[in-house]
């Protein structure tokens, strides 16, 4: 299965390396928000931390479908946390009044963060629409703390291994939410190092 997926990423990625050498920068910076820095007007809204050189974003797609892949890509996926104002707050939890959030991940949704992914239904199957920084210890809903993450025992498994464990430190106590959300944003596949960016 992973074989047949990574033949589909590796067509993706031949694709979008022609389409972003031939579309130039105003396209790819309109599409993709890849650009320089500098290239940005004084009174640009964009944020200046997502905005990437189209040679980061060539070097980025060459790794779809290889296992640094599996780590959620910054320019998309920072990670948020549940607030009240969230439309899917649910309740506070645990010892230290934590904003809990429901999960409402509509097909939608799953489609707008796979594109930005290179993920498209037909491979949906594949794929778990994780949660970053994870409900369980107050991520949020929103499409900033979403990704497609491959189902496996290296990346969905061990990612979900963490969550647990994180789970009921925090429910006991044991553990603050930024230490718990700390935790997660240093995790790695068991293929890759925590030096990988």
């Amino acid at each position: 299965m992973l074989i047949g997926n990574k033949r589909n990423h590796l067509s993706f990625v031949s694709k979008m390396t022609n389409l972003l050498k031939n579309i130039g920068m105003g396209a790819c910076l309109a599409l993709f928000g890849c650009g320089n820095q500098t290239e940005m007007p004084e009174n640009s809204t964009s944020h200046p931390q997502v905005l990437l050189p189209i040679s980061s974003y060539l070097n980025r797609l060459s790794l779809v479908g290889t296992p640094e892949f599996a780590l959620p890509l910054p320019q998309f996926t920072t990670g948020s946390l549940c607030t009240p104002l969230d439309p899917n707050f649910l309740e506070y939890r645990y010892p230290e009044h934590i904003a809990y959030c429901k999960r409402n991940v509509s097909f939608e949704t799953k489609v707008k963060i796979g594109a930005w992914y290179g993920v498209t239904p037909d491979n949906f199957k594949e794929y778990e629409f994780d949660h970053y920084i994870p409900l369980s210890i107050g991520g949020s809903d929103n499409d900033d703390n979403l990704w497609p993450q491959l189902r496996d025992a290296n990346n969905a498994l061990n990612k979900d291994k963490l969550e647990y464990d994180l789970f009921i430190e925090i429910s006991n106590g044991s553990i603050s939410q930024i230490k718990a959300e700390e935790a997660i944003k240093n995790w790695r596949p068991i293929q890759i190092s925590a030096t990988s960016p």
